[in-house]
């Protein structure tokens, strides 16, 4: 920490009198400090996610107000009507946003109660990352290996604190991959596109979101969101290491059976688990059935796939 003047102020991690820390600015920890309480007991994120709701806000806005410009420039829409309908989204956005983030610190938890019986995957994960040069372990504080078995050793895994640098890189890695395939020109996973989308614009302008071309980037991103919240940090990898498949049809094969899950029976399940009792409780393995905010499918997360011999 550079900042000498306000030592006096700084407590160590391990010290701290409480056991949730949630971080409204950034940098109110170091990393290390982070980690530190995290091994000593508390429960934390990380500045970057507790603060998520800003960056995901300004997608949300920058993608609609795109759209609904194609929509004004084709003269389907008067400049007045989009901004009055742009004032009537503003509870829509935050309830997209708000769903984001749950999901988001959900995978998180559900990350850290199986984080010491799937060391063997995260250290795999971690090692490819590094290796593909996407990855400074220094730089991020993530453990070397000889702490990682050490922990290992312990009945000990990663902390949230390192979870959450670690689900950061598993996007953006997996977005890369994507960005990379045929995946933005499949009709069928376009679709996913519509879950960035308030239900009234999807449902008063569904031809010109049909027609809508965004960026690859873009494209991809509910797609990359939805599998790493879903289905775990490591799962991509190990899926593609297990079985052979590409990134793209391993993508194809857990939308189309997100969507199957989205049947009705499920949904009902879903909503009377909501509406009592735990909402987003995981089972004994933590990866048992996850019900997310109000409105969203009930998803159930793969178990672990043994990685393939050699990996």
């Amino acid at each position: 920490m550079g900042d000498k003047a306000n030592d006096a102020l700084r407590v160590n991690g391990r010290d701290l009198r409480c056991r949730v820390v949630g971080e409204g600015g950034n940098l109110g920890l170091t990393q290390l400090g982070r980690i530190e309480f995290c091994l000593a007991g508390g429960a934390l994120n990380t500045d970057f996610i507790d603060n998520a709701g800003g960056v995901d806000c300004s997608d949300h806005e920058v993608n609609i107000k795109i759209l609904l410009n194609e929509v004004v420039a084709a003269q389907d829409m008067t400049a007045k009507q989009r901004n009055t309908l742009l004032a009537s989204m503003t509870d829509a956005v935050a309830d997209l946003v708000l769903a984001n983030n749950y999901k988001q610190t959900q995978a998180i938890s559900l990350a850290q109660r199986q984080a010491a019986q799937t060391m063997g995957e995260y250290q795999r994960f971690i090692s490819a990352m590094e290796s593909s040069g996407k990855l400074n372990r220094a730089l991020e504080f993530i453990p070397d290996d000889e702490q990682l078995a050490e922990r290992k050793a312990n009945g000990k895994g990663l902390t949230r604190a390192e979870l959450s640098v670690l689900i950061s890189y598993s996007k953006a890695d997996l977005k890369e991959a994507l960005v990379a395939s045929d995946v933005p020109e499949d009709p069928y996973l376009a679709r996913e596109l519509e879950t960035a989308f308030p239900q009234v614009l999807i449902k008063r302008h569904a031809k010109a979101l049909a027609s809508h071309a965004p960026a690859p980037r873009d494209s991809v991103d509910p797609v990359g969101q939805h599998l790493v919240n879903h289905m775990g940090i490591t799962f991509l990898r190990r899926l593609v290491q297990s079985t052979g498949a590409s990134i793209s049809d391993v993508a194809r094969a857990c939308c189309r059976a997100g969507r199957v899950s989205s049947a009705d029976p499920l949904r009902r399940h879903r909503s009377a688990g909501s509406s009592g009792g735990r909402r987003g409780a995981a089972g004994a393995d933590g990866r048992a059935d996850a019900p997310g905010p109000p409105g969203q499918p009930l998803v159930y997360s793969q178990p672990s796939v043994p990685a393939a011999a050699g990996a």
